[in-house]
């Protein structure tokens, strides 16, 4: 039995883990053109403009619930979405879903909360048991996009949108138990992290930018 202690102890070495990769991380690798309008007020998010852009974002959503990499989400889609991936890689889908969840609050039109639950699904679906996430969804089983990604702050990225579902009042329309999913699921992800610090001669040092699915060793890119 875990005495209160120790519990506490692992909750501080947690959270300093997390913060560490968060610094590593550096500031974002990869900006989003989305990311701005999630900023915007309350009263932005019940205008025309908005709506617009939501449209546009939704035309890129991909068959799996996320989005591409890369690319401007907020402009119509030109090409054909069957040819789209669906990534967690250099900022995508997160933004996206958070600009859905603020279509919803703002707007109380349930039409954007479908695509935003397809996209959460996504980033739940796709988390390995053990807690980590691949660069995209599903993962390939042949190269190295399917390891744990730390790069790009892929994993943390992810683990904050998460967070932000389970705790912020914006997220109230989801369902306790979906909000309580995505707590579990990011207390995961740092049971995760701790698992891939690495060892060298019995001390706990740093990590890789990629770590192995299935041990957590050190991977290339």
């Amino acid at each position: 039995m875990r005495t209160p202690g120790l519990v506490m102890m692992k909750a501080i070495y947690s959270a300093m883990a997390l913060a560490l990769l968060m610094v590593m991380c550096g500031e974002r690798a990869w900006g989003s053109a989305v990311a701005e309008h999630v900023k915007r007020s309350n009263e932005w998010f019940r205008t025309e403009e908005a709506r617009k852009i939501a449209t546009n974002i939704l035309s890129w959503q991909t068959s799996e619930g996320g989005w591409p990499k890369n690319v401007n989400t907020t402009v119509p889609l030109t090409g054909q979405r069957a040819q789209l991936q669906s990534t967690f890689d250099n900022g995508a889908t997160t933004d996206e879903l958070r600009f859905l969840a603020r279509m919803v609050a703002g707007t109380d039109e349930r039409s954007y909360a479908a695509p935003f639950f397809r996209g959460l699904e996504c980033i739940l679906k796709a988390q390995y048991p053990n807690g980590g996430w691949p660069q995209f969804s599903p993962p390939p089983k042949r190269t190295y996009h399917r390891h744990i990604t730390f790069n790009d702050d892929t994993m943390v990225r992810l683990m904050e949108f998460l967070r932000e579902v389970a705790t912020d009042r914006r997220y109230a329309f989801v369902a306790a138990e979906t909000r309580l999913g995505c707590q579990r699921a990011f207390d995961r992800g740092i049971d995760c992290i701790l698992k891939c610090q690495i060892r060298v001669k019995g001390r706990l040092t740093a990590w890789c930018a990629q770590h192995d699915e299935m041990d957590f060793s050190p991977r290339p890119a």
